[in-house]
């Protein structure tokens, strides 16, 4: 789960963090590790932007004990094990008031793939047009008894217990090695590339992604009309390079 984790270190050092996240899953207690490195990573008030979260701001310390004025956990209540309506109602207004401490909010919705139609569609509005600096974490074990317009207003990342990566962890990986040679920065790739020994799923995938990643520079340097490359004299060269690493990555590895 740590590379999911730096995944979402990278966004929120990026205020690039989703404003719904559906954490997916049948592990609960990894899916609730997740749900709680995001919550103190969101509410971190640290003005350190490479560090997130950091462990020593005022609200990093309540976050040791989930007991902070900004965090809301919604918990399933009832024989129905879902949270009520009047959670979500609650939930909706209170969304709305300024936080206590620092410049954002997050609700937790616990197994909301158990809420009713009725609550789910209440939560609908604010989920898709939340207020500034609010964020929404909805855990459950399959996001498919959600309604499709609860996930198309959510990024939804499945947490499994063999394997924990997102594709948007490959994808983020492979324009970290681009960038590396675009840069020449033989250090970098040689930690960036070090995991691979021991995870071959990173890996192949990471592979995948650079192939897809390399194929959509070579269509922008022969498009019409296109700048980003034809600018730099040594696109060819810089293509070709990115090849070889691929090359070298699947012979060597």
């Amino acid at each position: 789960m740590e590379n999911l984790k730096k995944y979402f270190e990278k966004l929120r050092v990026k205020n690039a963090v989703p404003h719904c996240i559906i954490l997916q899953g049948e592990d609960v207690t990894k899916v609730d590790e997740i749900c709680n490195y995001l919550c103190r990573l969101i509410l971190c008030t640290e003005n350190n932007k490479s560090s997130y979260p950091c462990g020593k701001c005022k609200s990093c310390k309540k976050m040791r004990t989930f007991i902070h004025p900004d965090l809301s956990i919604l918990k399933p209540e009832g024989k129905s094990y879902s949270v009520p309506v009047e959670k979500i109602r609650e939930m909706k207004k209170d969304a709305y008031v300024i936080p206590t401490e620092g410049d954002t909010k997050v609700y937790v919705i616990s197994s909301a793939d158990n809420m009713t139609i009725q609550s789910q569609n209440a939560a609908l509005k604010v989920l898709e047009e939340p207020p500034q600096g609010v964020f929404f974490i909805l855990t459950c074990e399959n996001s498919e008894n959600l309604l499709e317009t609860i996930r198309s207003r959510a990024q939804i990342f499945n947490i499994k217990a063999e394997s924990e990566k997102s594709p948007e962890i490959f994808s983020s990986l492979a324009e970290d090695i681009i960038y590396c040679v675009l840069d020449n920065d033989k250090k970098k790739l040689i930690l960036l590339t070090a995991e691979f020994c021991k995870d071959r799923e990173l890996l192949g995938n990471t592979i995948q992604c650079l192939e897809r990643k390399i194929g959509q520079l070579i269509r922008s340097y022969y498009s019409e009309g296109e700048e980003s490359l034809k600018s730099s004299v040594n696109s060819q060269y810089v293509l070709l390079k990115l090849y070889d690493i691929v090359d070298y990555i699947s012979e060597n590895i």
